[in-house]
């Protein structure tokens, strides 16, 4: 597999965290023309300030045209944050730019915060 995806690291990682409770967190890598983005590892966290134990994190990887390259929940209701590395790169579609959503639904006193880092080729 190390042709397909030759030099698989990290160069560069964007992140952003909520600016109040109860609020979701978008990141986005923007399109670079002739080039896909890779996506080699995701992160979320929260600030788990709540009266009681926040919702869990939901976390969508979406192109900007919408398709959908993973969704799951990777912050489980105890709020412990949580780092993905894919096995292989996700590999988002040529001149399309990538954006990573956190939702916590079921929380209203809890910020969040979303990490993600690939290479671009």
């Amino acid at each position: 597999m190390s042709d397909m995806y030759p030099g698989m690291i990290t160069e560069w990682v964007v992140l952003d965290a909520s600016g109040s409770d109860d609020d979701d967190v978008t990141v986005t890598k923007a399109a670079e023309a002739g080039k896909s983005h890779f996506i080699t590892f995701v992160a979320t966290s929260n600030d788990n300030t709540g009266s009681v134990a926040g919702g869990a994190v939901k976390m969508t990887v979406k192109d900007g045209s919408g398709k959908t390259y993973y969704s799951g929940w990777p912050s489980d209701v105890d709020n412990s944050p949580c780092h993905i590395n894919f096995p292989y790169p996700l590999k988002i579609d040529d001149g399309d730019s990538v954006i990573i959503a956190a939702t916590m639904p079921g929380s209203s006193d809890d910020q969040c915060e979303v990490v993600m880092g690939g290479f671009t080729r």
